[in-house]
């Protein structure tokens, strides 16, 4: 398992989610647009585990929430169980790989935005430009269970 402080973890959030808004629109294809908060989320998930996963799932589903996006609180828990699901399979997949990373979130994005195949398939392609650019920021390296001292 990899580590990281609660801070960073909501401040890239909150950036991911303020760039998302301001930013993304102006990269459509026709109506297509990568989802940055479950690239993200995803990320998260594969590399810090399940409790990072739920927490970086539910407070990009709140943000979503507070803005509008369909039914209060439904954001929230889809993207928390999103979250769960990628840190309980992290340990099965070969999550450094772009090929995988790009498959993962192109089921998600599949799953969840109810078969948007043009948002899946960008999402997919972006998906390995994302994981790169987390990895460096968060300089993930892996640190045995003695040193972490369990899933906080």
């Amino acid at each position: 398992m990899y580590r990281i402080d609660r801070l960073p973890l909501y401040l890239a959030v909150l950036a991911v989610e303020m760039v998302e808004m301001s930013f993304v629109s102006h990269f459509a294809i026709g109506n297509s647009l990568p989802d940055l908060g479950i690239i993200c989320t995803v990320f998260f998930g594969l590399f810090f585990g399940s409790r990072i996963g739920i927490e970086t799932g539910a407070a990009f589903g709140l943000i979503r929430d507070v803005m509008g996006h369909g039914f209060f609180g439904a954001n929230m828990l889809i993207m928390a169980g999103l979250g769960f699901i990628a840190g309980m399979l992290s340990d099965k997949v070969y999550r450094e790989h772009p090929i995988t990373q790009g498959l993962f979130v192109f089921i998600t994005v599949i799953v969840i935005a109810h078969g948007k195949s043009g948002t899946a398939v960008y999402s997919a392609f972006a998906a390995p430009l994302v994981f790169f650019l987390l990895t460096h920021i968060f300089e993930t390296r892996e640190i045995s269970w003695i040193e972490y001292g369990g899933d906080d």
